[in-house]
Parts: structure tokens; C-alpha cells; sequence
């Protein structure tokens, strides 16, 4: 998975993978002191995502301010919508 536009941020579950945060949702809602500490709780809430729905992630949209964002499949490849 490639970083660009990315900084990526350590998972609080202790799962031992990252989950990149784009910069323009670091500068977005990471720039009030609320979104920052939403931004701490992503990599949480993303593992227990795909843990929770046996997910499969893309790198994350690029673009997003507001919302962490990536395509995902399931386990048996069916796009998860």
C-alpha cells in the first residue's frame, strides 16, 4: 500500500498494522482540537471494522476532510458497499 499523502498512525489495538491517515483529513478535521482527537481513535475503530466485517482494505481516499474513506472487499472478494 503506498503512503502518498499519507502519514501514518500506530493502532491502539495492538494489531501490529498501521492505518494511514491522509493528509488532507490530518489537515481537515485533525486541525480542531475535537477532529485531533477523533484522529487518535481512527486505527481503533478501522481495525475493529474489518475485524468485525472480515475486511479486506485498499489504501485510503486521498482526498477526504471529513471521513476516513478506503475500498474495501470482503473475505471471499465481493466489493464491500
Amino acid at each position: 500500500m503506498s503512503m502518498r499523502g499519507a502519514r501514518a498512525a500506530a493502532p491502539s489495538d495492538g494489531a501490529g498494522s498501521t492505518v494511514p491517515i491522509p493528509t488532507s483529513l490530518a489537515t481537515g478535521a485533525g486541525s480542531t482540537p475535537a477532529g485531533a482527537a477523533w484522529l487518535t481513535r481512527v486505527p481503533e475503530l478501522v481495525h475493529r471494522a474489518v475485524a468485525r466485517w472480515r475486511l479486506r482494505l485498499a489504501e485510503p481516499f486521498a482526498g477526504g476532510t471529513a471521513a476516513w474513506t478506503a475500498p474495501a472487499t470482503t473475505a471471499d472478494g465481493t466489493p464491500w458497499r
